[in-house]
């Protein structure tokens, strides 16, 4: 079993506003904060994690720029079960499964990626496949529903109000990523559909 956190910190501040919305404030500030636990537990091959994030924000007001890329209390961003083997296909080559709710990075992170930055994450909801050879060749495979950060509203992200996010059952995000590495002086190739 392995325990991990992190909490951090960030003022921002905006003086002169540059979008053009009359219930905008002309400058504007906040706190916003983000804290973290995990737990991630392993048995041989199979696997388990536990994510929580409670993204916050304070000080910002009426006139404030505040939505879910900002406040996200006491979510749950990551419950997942998984298996993982090597020596699937070939010596060295390595192959894992998860199902459950999950974070996910694609290929260099350009199109898909777990935010470093923002205060909130984007989660998905479904089955990730990933295999990569000994000379790092990969494919990714992914079938999930994407989830909606909740809530919404503008008085219930300032009062940092908390309610689980909901997987949409209207919208598929699946996928194939695959990178082909090293295949000329060192560069790769992704690939994806």
């Amino acid at each position: 079993i392995k325990l991990s956190g992190m909490q951090r910190t960030r003022f921002e501040l905006l003086d002169g506003q540059f979008r053009a919305a009359p219930t905008l404030d002309a400058s504007d500030h906040l706190w916003a904060l983000r804290t973290t636990l995990r737990v991630d537990a392993t048995l041989r091959s199979f696997n388990a994690t536990a994510e929580l994030w409670d993204a916050r924000q304070y000080a910002a007001d009426e006139g404030s720029v505040v939505d879910t890329t900002i406040v996200n209390s006491a979510e749950v961003v990551q419950l997942f079960f998984g298996y993982g083997t090597k020596d699937v296909f070939a010596a060295g080559d390595k192959a894992s499964v998860i199902f459950g709710r999950h974070t996910m990075d694609l290929g260099s992170r350009r199109l898909v990626a777990r935010p470093e930055f923002r205060n909130t994450a984007n989660t998905f909801m479904g089955l990730n496949a990933h295999w990569e050879s000994s000379s790092r060749h990969a494919l990714q495979a992914f079938f999930t529903l994407p989830t909606r950060r909740l809530p919404g509203d503008t008085d219930s992200l300032l009062d940092n109000d908390a309610q689980l996010d909901e997987e949409s059952h209207h919208v598929r995000f699946w996928g194939l990523y695959g990178t082909l590495a090293g295949i000329v002086n060192g560069a790769s190739l992704d690939l994806y559909y």
